[in-house]
């Protein structure tokens, strides 16, 4: 595990604090301060139970040096990596510089066939990895708040802004001519889009409140709301549950970045990126039926709007996964893990194809809105493909099974007119899933840390999230590897 610097993480956290201290500990100072007590613990946790993890860590390693050190030495330029993992696990123990060597000694096994030996060790060294990263989960997970997930109140619309939307929106929608805007709220979560709720006076058409979304220069998704908006009308015509869409702009000059007009739906998040906070059957049911009504809408229909749509899946997924492994090796952040994930993605490519629809690619609570125990809208369509079902499937699985049995909830999907893909395409999706969040959140930090995003989301999801993501590729690994979990 890599140390972080703490200043840049104290300095947002302190920030964050000092300005919730000047409210009445409403719903909002509770969320910012839930996000800023996870960073403590995760920075706490480096200084005090880290150590002792990493040293029973090495402990392990060292159970496997002998027959590590003589698989590696018969390898071509293996010596030296043998004498490396000596020293950084015997002689001067150092976590992370053995961690280092040992995602050396994994890319060298894998390039020099698959024997038996090769492939038990491969085995021992991700059961190894899996239990220190779950052990370093497990010790951040006992100490956290349990808060609601209301609205925050960051910084929303200069005043300029605020002048240009209106002389925009009456120019846009003439009926409009004597409205102005109301209270502007700020949407905590986007981290590839800035989202607000406005509000709207003297009004005759739209609405009172309206959905504001724009793109965002320190964005980790590298989509635009142009791609998006198209996207989110043609499932509205498909009677998707998703927001109206109202109007687009291209023009910076207006807000500083493109924009997009959406309708405000009914309903709030029931939960974040990792946990449900308030568990449904009959939100999980809806979601079923949502997605198989997704997965059957024809992939024609979105045209060249679509990423993938003039390829095979196997084809945009060899892309993708050069693209992200390259992120991951120029962030000089080690992870065992990883270098097995993509060993295993590149050997099973061929499971990423199967049937083509379109696929949502982040289904979980923070996009998706509900109320009375019901799903009212799937947002952010941002990160939609044209690709394989499973990818929908196994990315949602973890919030669903907070909710109810997966069997059950897959079950409903079919009944809705689903396909459920086979075996190993959901293996294979199950772990791009670790590897595609791990991707973001290692962007994320990688922003943050370098001073181009002062973002508390950016900070929260280079920590605490990356964490979590840490914790369910290190799991999916292990299986795939073909290690017994208890």
């Amino acid at each position: 595990m890599v140390q972080l610097p703490f200043g840049p993480y104290l300095d947002i956290v302190r920030k964050e604090l000092f300005g919730a201290l000047g409210n009445d500990a409403d719903a909002e100072s509770q969320r910012m301060a839930k996000y800023c007590q996870r960073m403590l613990s995760l920075l706490r946790h480096q200084l005090v139970s880290a150590p002792a993890i990493q040293r029973r860590a090495l402990t392990r390693i060292d159970g496997l040096l002998d027959s590590l050190c003589a698989e590696v030495s018969a390898i071509d330029g293996g010596m030296m990596l043998s004498a490396a993992l000596i020293r950084h696990v015997r002689k001067d123990p150092d976590y992370e510089q053995a961690e280092l060597a040992l995602q050396h000694a994994v890319k060298l096994l894998l390039s020099a066939g698959t024997s038996e030996s090769t492939q038990r060790l491969l085995a021992d060294i991700s059961s190894l990895t899996r239990e220190f990263e779950f052990e370093s989960y497990q010790v951040t997970k006992d100490d956290e708040l349990q808060t609601e997930e209301p609205e925050t109140k960051e910084d929303a619309l200069n005043a300029s802004q605020i002048q240009a939307l209106e002389f925009w929106l009456r120019q846009k929608f003439p009926s409009e001519n004597q409205l102005v805007t109301g209270p502007i709220k700020n949407i905590v979560g986007g981290g590839s889009k800035k989202t607000l709720i406005v509000g709207l006076v003297n009004t005759e058409k739209l609405p009172a409140e309206i959905v504001l979304r724009v793109d965002r220069e320190d964005g980790v998704v590298g989509s635009t709301v142009v791609d998006e908006y198209f996207l989110i009308g043609l499932m509205y015509q498909a009677g998707m549950p998703v927001p109206q869409p109202y109007a687009m702009e291209t023009d910076k000059d207006i807000l500083g970045a493109p924009f997009v007009l959406l309708e405000r739906c009914e309903g709030h998040n029931i939960g974040d990126w990792t946990e449900v906070n308030e568990p449904s059957r009959g939100f999980a049911l809806d979601l079923a039926q949502a997605l198989a009504k997704l997965h059957q809408i024809s992939v024609d229909k979105a045209g060249d709007r679509l990423a993938g749509t003039n390829e095979a899946t196997s084809e945009r997924m060899k892309r993708e996964i050069a693209g992200f492994e390259n992120n991951w090796r120029a962030s000089g952040q080690p992870m065992v893990a990883l270098e097995l994930a993509y060993a295993w993605l590149r050997e099973h490519i061929d499971f990423a194809d199967g049937q083509r629809a379109i696929v949502h690619g982040d289904v979980g609570c923070h996009n998706m809105l509900g109320t009375k125990q019901h799903l009212t809208a799937l947002l952010d369509w941002e990160t939609a493909v044209a690709g394989n079902p499973a990818q929908d499937l196994t990315y949602a699985k973890h919030t669903v099974e907070q909710m109810m049995p997966w069997d059950e909830f897959l079950a409903e999907y079919e009944r809705a007119g689903g396909v459920l893909p086979s075996d190993n395409e959901m293996d294979f999706y199950s772990l791009w899933r670790g590897v595609f969040r791990m991707n973001f959140q290692t962007m994320a930090r990688s922003f943050f840390q370098s001073g181009l995003s002062t973002s508390l989301i950016h900070a929260y999801a280079s920590q605490y999230l990356y964490r979590n993501v840490a914790y369910d590729l290190h799991e999916t690994v292990a299986r795939l590897y073909g290690v017994r979990l208890v």
